[in-house]
């Protein structure tokens, strides 16, 4: 299988504390399919210069404040830029079809089964999500990939990652003995999940 190309298509970007940040609305080629994804994108913040590769670094994984995240996707969304919309939606075909699925934190009842989800999404040394951090998590349809969206407790940071249960070469291990391992690179996320995440990101 030959890897996947890109071809950078809009953007939009700000500013956050010095460190230039994007979202990305990008075609990728893999064979002979083709799907769209957006993708955040940034640079390395003692080196402005260099893009940020690596999702997760010895200071620990990469966040934005809620608010510079949500002013940045909505701009994504509004007019004049219109990343999100849903002619870009990935259909799936390298799975053979289907529909993304979502679990949001808050609409699930049992208190064990949140805790078992987070723990599926979170590293076993992170200490800054806090006692009952918000989430939503994106499944694709093959199963082995999610996509998340994880606020902190006091709804001041977020962070956008990818999960996965196979090694895609650039993997951190959640250490926690569980089959998911984080993917260690900035996240290419289908344009119908980011609406929904933009849409959970709004209500909270």
């Amino acid at each position: 299988m030959s890897d996947r190309t890109y071809q950078m298509l809009k953007l939009v970007e700000s500013s956050m504390q010095g460190v230039p940040t994007q979202l990305r609305l990008q075609k990728v080629t893999l064979d002979k399919d083709q799907w769209y994804t957006v993708s955040w994108r940034s640079r390395y913040p003692n080196s402005p210069q260099a893009n940020r590769r690596l999702y997760w670094l010895k200071s620990g994984c990469w966040t934005i404040s809620l608010n510079a995240a949500l002013e940045l996707m909505e701009k994504a969304n509004g007019p004049g830029y219109d990343l999100l919309s849903a002619r870009y939606d990935d259909p799936f075909r390298r799975f053979g079809g289907g529909a993304a699925q979502f679990i949001v934190s808050t609409k699930v009842k049992e208190a064990s089964q949140r805790a078992r989800y987070l723990e599926e999404i979170t590293c076993s040394d992170e200490t800054m999500w806090g006692r009952e951090p918000f989430f939503v998590i994106g499944i694709e349809p093959s199963g082995t990939w999610r996509k998340v969206m994880l606020v902190n407790t006091g709804h001041t940071i977020v962070t956008f990652r990818s999960c996965v249960t196979s090694n895609t070469g650039h993997i951190r291990n959640m250490g926690r003995g569980k089959s998911w391992v984080l993917d260690n690179t900035m996240m290419d996320c289908p344009t119908q999940m980011m609406r929904e995440f933009l849409h959970w990101l709004k209500m909270i």
